[in-house]
């Protein structure tokens, strides 16, 4: 497999990071995870938008988002041979001396690597538990996709063992946020509710796109918080994440969902979008 690496397309197996880079030592990284659908990034402008956005909040320099081009994304998924898959954008800032101030000279490193991973090609429905693990609402780290993602890889990590997909996080108020891999919805009395950015979540851009298939269909959504104590009440839940799409909520902690025809119609709707996005 080929990756890019600082501008050049190099063989995997000579892409090296140095054991002193500030992502390795300190998480001081970013990324972002796009879905490749024949042979095309889909909504790479959205997915750019927000990289750009993080590497600003984070201090990175501004001039490092000329190497993240759509014409190198687009020969890099040439190259390998990427139908169906996925895209990986990371950027870690470098070496710089000890210490966790960033240096005034930064060297950041700029990786783009692709995957032939177990991409959904139909509606799954997946069993969610609740992860003992609080979200600090007003963190704004929340909305960015940094390389320190160890709240997610425990709460996934336990959910599997314990024989769920994935598990869902909540805040210090108790509301609803997300899972750790996917923006939540749910739906009560054919509404669709999802939690606000300001709960403490990222801004995803599948849930945004989602938001819209809703409006254009005349579909009434609204963001509002949730609390974990009304999961009892929900109708049905689904998830939405840029390399699975949709994903239907079979039950949560063992409590079962409807699988609620919205979930499909909406799951239609957006595989039409994301086929008529890549043909153009």
């Amino acid at each position: 497999m080929i990756i890019f690496k600082n501008g050049n397309f190099i063989d995997e197996t000579n892409a090296t990071i140095s054991i002193y880079d500030r992502g390795f030592l300190y998480g001081d990284s970013i990324f972002e995870t796009i879905r490749v659908y024949n042979g095309r990034p889909f909504a790479w402008e959205q997915h750019i938008k927000r990289l750009s956005d993080g590497l600003g909040f984070l201090k990175y320099p501004t001039e490092l988002k000329k190497q993240i081009s759509l014409e190198s994304a687009l020969h890099l998924i040439s190259i390998n041979n990427i139908s169906n898959g996925i895209l990986k954008i990371n950027v870690s800032r470098g070496i710089s001396p000890r210490g966790y101030c960033i240096p005034k000279t930064q060297a950041p490193n700029v990786i783009m690597s692709t995957f032939h991973p177990n991409v959904i090609e139909e509606l799954y429905w997946w069993r969610l538990s609740i992860s003992p693990i609080k979200i600090f609402s007003l963190d704004p780290l929340n909305q960015l996709k940094t390389g320190c993602k160890l709240n997610q890889v425990l709460a996934k990590t336990e959910a599997e063992e314990a024989g769920f997909n994935d598990a869902l996080f909540t805040n210090e108020k108790d509301e609803i946020t997300e899972t750790s891999m996917a923006n939540f919805f749910w739906i009560k009395n054919d509404r669709i509710f999802t939690p606000p950015i300001t709960g403490g979540l990222l801004p995803g851009i599948t849930r945004s796109i989602v938001i819209n298939i809703c409006i254009q269909n005349g579909l009434l959504i609204t963001e509002k918080s949730g609390n974990i104590n009304d999961i009892s009440i929900i109708d049905a839940a689904f998830l939405t994440s840029s390399s699975l799409g949709i994903i239907g909520v079979d039950s949560i902690c063992g409590v079962p969902l409807k699988r609620h025809p919205i979930i499909s119609l909406l799951y239609e709707k957006y595989c039409h979008l994301l086929n008529q996005y890549t043909q153009t």
